[in-house]
Order: structure tokens, then sequence, then C-alpha cells
């Protein structure tokens, strides 16, 4: 091959990152198609294979494929119709055997699996291969790990196996699912918790079956990012202090119905790297506990969702003192409602007075905000870019956006709106008329006041690009906001197109 060639190995490199198997996106067809691709490319030249091979076995979701490469006669070791691996007498592990193995699984960097019988079978019997080698860890450079519960495997007798790709090389666990009875997570975690994983940032628990929280978590100091994604079910902690020593979290994602603290001060506990929260809770004591008695000096982000109805003012004025870098905040109601309060002007004002907030979202909070309000809000917060108010009861008038276009900052707009106002008479012609250069996405969750014939939805457009120059992303709900956003796509290349 030409040199040119090679020194164009660079390009491949490219290309095949580009067709990468992505392990959360891609249908099975996908993935199919994208492996013979790369085994195509692995084909035209010796010195593609090398390339193609670590792209082709970077990503998995088992690692049978391995075993039949290995195995390339294919019959003395495959899965048969009994359920169960089989190895017959002609396999012979040679060294080219165990050395290709060890290759193809040095390659991959990323799993995601669903626990079966037949895969962790495999797993203990490719461990049996490559121990007598001094192979500790099946994938040695593993980077990613994904383990989602299995459905009909309610047996602990194959769980322990998992701790063979407990490399120390992860930098993130997933785990995902409830199990059934007879086995649970507790379990794999019992095995995580003995290795030792220092290069492990990102912990994940997806809808998972913890009945208290999991034991063992603080021990891995170099933490960085805790997901807790369980919205169906809360921890309860005697000492939420125990958590302050993961000195380097960044990143918590946590639901809490009940909090104890063994600390009388003021101030129980200071997470000083933690930058984003997002805290579930049950009822507005966990709350305010949480608010009065953790510090957090280097929040930017806080989400908070409220999974009881509100019956009266929230009392997050303690934001102000404990979260001095609060840039980012979004308040959420899971109870849609008997709901015997609304959020006023007062109890933002108690969050956001003197500070430089940039993204205020409220998603199904129910509120008192008339567009007055909405308009003064935005008023106070110079470096305001996100603002989104979702309430289904709530409807605003569309002349708030001709008051909204006046701020610069904004970027992003949800607002339910009644559009009425803006389907009559052209802003054009307004040349007073102040126009946001910046806003490039608006939606509107829930509408009224859209037009059924054309020639008005154009005006509507018109106005909505006249206040907002460069907007590129109309959304919504319903039928008739798909059929705006179709003739939106029009509007916008025209309004744009340049005079000659």
């Amino acid at each position: 091959m030409s040199k040119t060639f090679i020194h164009s190995l660079d390009v491949w490199n490219e290309v095949l990152s580009h067709i990468e198997v992505s392990l959360e996106d891609d249908e099975k067809r996908i993935v199919e198609e994208k492996r013979k691709t790369i085994l195509s490319i692995a084909l035209l030249s010796r010195e593609l294979t090398e390339l193609s091979l670590n792209a082709l076995w970077k990503n998995m979701t088992t690692l049978s494929p391995i075993v039949t490469v290995a195995n390339s006669g294919g019959e003395s070791f495959e899965y048969d119709w009994s359920g169960s691996w089989r190895i017959t007498e002609q396999l012979e592990t040679t060294p080219d055997f165990i050395n290709n193995l060890i290759q193809n699984l040095k390659r991959v960097r990323n799993i995601r699996v669903q626990i079966n019988k037949k895969e962790l079978e495999l797993w203990q019997i490719l461990h049996a291969f490559l121990a007598p080698h001094s192979i500790t860890y099946l994938l040695p450079c593993l980077r990613n790990l994904s383990l989602i519960s299995p459905f009909g495997f309610g047996s602990d007798s194959f769980i322990g196996v998992i701790a063979y790709v407990l490399a120390p090389s992860l930098i993130s666990i997933t785990m995902t699912g409830q199990w059934p009875e007879g086995a649970s997570w507790p379990t794999v975690q019992h095995f995580m918790n003995s290795h030792a994983l220092p290069n492990l940032e990102e912990l994940s628990y997806v809808d998972t079956d913890f009945n208290d929280f999991p034991k063992g978590i603080t021990r891995l100091t170099g933490l960085q990012r805790l997901f807790f994604e369980n919205e169906a079910g809360f921890y309860h902690f005697d000492s939420l202090e125990s958590l302050a020593s993961l000195g380097r979290l960044q990143k918590l994602t946590i639901p809490v119905n009940e909090l104890r603290f063994e600390n009388t001060s003021p101030i129980s506990s200071t997470f000083h790297n933690l930058q984003e929260l997002k805290l579930l809770t049950e009822n507005r004591e966990t709350l305010d506990l949480f608010l009065q008695k953790i510090k957090l000096p280097s929040l930017t982000s806080l989400e908070i969702v409220m999974e009881w109805p509100l019956d009266q003012m929230l009392g997050l004025d303690s934001i102000n003192s404990r979260y001095p870098k609060l840039a980012h905040l979004t308040l959420s109601c899971f109870e849609v409602s008997g709901h015997s309060y609304k959020l006023t002007m007062d109890d933002l004002m108690a969050i956001i007075n003197g500070r430089e907030i940039e993204s205020i979202k409220l998603n199904d909070v129910p509120h008192a905000l008339g567009g007055a309000d909405v308009v003064q809000l935005v008023g106070l917060l110079p470096k305001l870019h996100t603002l989104v108010i979702v309430d289904p009861k709530e409807i605003f008038p569309g002349a708030i956006l001709t008051s909204l276009s006046q701020f610069s900052s904004l970027r992003h707009i949800e607002l339910p709106l009644d559009f009425s106002p803006l389907t009559n008479d052209l802003l054009s012609g307004k040349t007073s008329q102040s126009r946001n250069w910046q806003l490039v996405k608006f939606v509107s969750p829930h509408s009224v006041g859209l037009p059924d014939d054309a020639s008005r939805k154009a005006v509507l457009l018109r106005n909505m690009l006249h206040l907002f120059p460069n907007l590129e992303e109309l959304g919504g709900q319903g039928q008739p906001m798909k059929e705006l956003r179709d003739i939106f796509e029009v509007v916008k290349i025209i309004f744009r197109k340049p005079i000659l």
C-alpha cells in the first residue's frame, strides 16, 4: 500500500470514529451494519486492521463475539441448544489463542450488558482461561461499565463473576433496573466495595431496588459524580455528614425522605466542591432541614423536585447564605394537583435578590405570576439567558414577548402562551420596537390562539422573527403547533433571505 495511504491513517481513524457503535442510541440493526462496515475496512490492508479492531471491540454489549473470533473454527467453544457453553476436547488453548483473547479483551473500553446466565458463565470461563497467565481482570482497559438488571434470572450463584470486570481503569459504573426475587444490587455493591477503583469518577443508580442508602460508597473518595435516578424510592439518612467525606464530589442527584443530623451546630456539613445538585424530597420538613444544615459554597446549579402538594411559602431564603455562587435554579413539582399555595414573586425575590442568576426553570409549579411579574423578574436579572415557566393551568398573553424582546441576554424561553395578539398586525412597521438577536429557542408547551388560516400564521411567524430575528427553534405540543413549525421553517428562510 502506498505511503500516501499510510500517512492518511489519521483520516481513517476519523472515519472509524464516526461509525463506532453507540451503546445508548443504536438499534440492533444499526449495530450489525456498523460492525460489518468496520470489518470491511479492517480487510483493506494490514495497516488498517489494528485501527479497525480497536473500533470494532471498543463498545460492546456482550463478549460473545470476541470468543467467536478467537475460536475461528467455531465448533470447539460455543453456546449450544441446551443453554450452556460447550467446550470440546478439540479446543487448544495455545499461546496464539490466549494472546488473541487478551489483545481483543484489552480493546474493550465500554460495555453495557444485561445480566444473564449465558454472559456470566462466559465471563467465568474466560477468567479460568486467563487466570493462569496472571490476568486478574477480563477487561483490563475498561472505562465505562453499565449493568442492567436481568429478566428471569433470580440467582446469586454467578453474581460474583461481575467482580472480574471491576478493573482499576474504570471511570464510571451505572446500575439500572430492579432485580427479581433471589438476587439484588446490594450483592453487586458488595463486590464493588471490595475492589480498588482509584479512577472511578461517576457512579449512577437508575431505578434500582436499594431499600437503604448503598453501603460503602463513601470509601470511593475519588467520586466526582453520584446519581440516584430513582424517583419511586427515597432514602433515609441517619447521618448525611458521611457523604461529606467525598471531598471531590461535584455533581449529586439524590432522593431523600428523612434526614437526621448527629451534629447539632447550625451548619452540619459542607460540601466544598459540589457544583450541581438535584434534590428530590417527599416532604417539606426534609427540604427545610437540608437547606438549613448543608452549606454548598461552590454550588452553581440547584434543582429541587418536590413530591408533595404545596401548602405554604417555600422558605427558600436560606439559599442566599448557603449557596452564594448559585446561577441556575430549577423548581419542579411532581404532584400536579392538591396544591393550596401558589409560588409568588416574593418567593422568587427571596432567592434571586442580589444574585447573577443565569437560568430559572419552574416545572409544573403552581404560581401566581402575571405577565408583568415575569417581565420584572427578567429585568432584575441582566445575565438571565434561560426562562422556563411551565404550568398547564396558566397561560401568558402573547404580548409578553414584545416586552421580553428588550432583554438581549435571553436565549431560551419556554412559556405557555396565547398567540392571538401576534396574529393580526405586523410589528415590522413599528421602528421603535426592540429586538432580541440572541434568542434561538422558544417553546410554548400549552398554547391557545393559534390561527387556522395560513395568512394569519404567516403574520404570527413574521412577528416572532421580527422580535427574535435569530430564532432557530419553535416548539410546543399538539397538531396546530406541529403545522406552525413546518411553516416556520419556510418563513424563516424567506424572512432571512438577503436582498440582492
